[in-house]
C-alpha cells in the first residue's frame, strides 16, 4: 500500500469548504464521477458520521465509503469498504485548516490494489486518484468560492 497527499489552498472560508467538499450530492459534478448516492444517512447529519456513499467512476473504478470521522469544520475521516477493483484501504482523511487567504485542505489516503501485477495496476490507481483528488478540490473550489460569493452580495443588500 501506498500513501497519496494532495494539498490546495481554497479562497473562501472554513465552513463553506467543508460544506463544498462534504456534500456527496454534488461529487457528480466531478469530472470522471459518473455517480455519487448515499446508501446510508450519517447518524447526526446526512452527509456525517456513519453515512455510506456509493461514488461509481465508470467500469473499472467504484467505492463505497462510510465516513468514520467528521469534525465539522475540520477534519473527515473515510474508510473505504468496498471498491472496484478490489483494493485494501486503511486510511482516509480530510483536513480544513484556516490560512491566510482562505482554507487549506489536505486530503490523504492509503491504499492499495489486491490484483495482480499489482506494481502496474498500484501505478494506475495512484495516477488516477491524484488527478482525481485534483479535480475533486478544483471543483469544490468553484462552489465554495462562489458559495461565499453569493452569500456576500446577500449580506450588502
Amino acid at each position: 500500500m501506498r500513501t497519496l497527499t494532495v494539498t490546495r489552498v481554497v479562497p473562501a472560508s472554513r465552513d463553506v469548504v467543508f460544506e463544498a467538499f462534504t456534500d456527496h450530492e454534488r461529487l457528480s459534478d466531478v469530472f470522471g464521477v459518473r455517480s455519487c448516492a448515499l446508501s446510508k444517512h450519517g447518524s447526526a447529519e446526512k452527509n456525517g458520521l456513519d453515512a455510506v456513499r456509493e461514488v461509481d467512476c465508470g467500469p473499472l473504478l467504484g467505492f463505497t465509503e462510510e465516513i468514520v470521522g467528521f469534525a465539522r469544520p475540520t477534519r473527515m475521516n473515510y474508510k473505504i469498504i468496498a471498491a472496484r477493483p478490489p483494493m485494501d484501504h486503511d486510511y482516509g482523511q480530510v483536513d480544513f485548516l484556516e490560512v491566510p487567504g482562505g482554507t487549506k485542505v489536505t486530503w490523504t489516503t492509503r491504499l492499495g490494489i489486491r490484483r495482480k501485477p499489482r506494481v502496474l495496476w498500484n501505478q494506475w490507481l495512484y495516477t488516477t486518484l491524484a488527478i482525481a483528488f485534483r479535480l475533486t478540490l478544483r471543483t469544490v473550489e468553484k462552489r465554495a468560492v462562489a458559495a461565499e460569493t453569493s452569500r456576500a452580495a446577500r449580506e450588502v443588500r
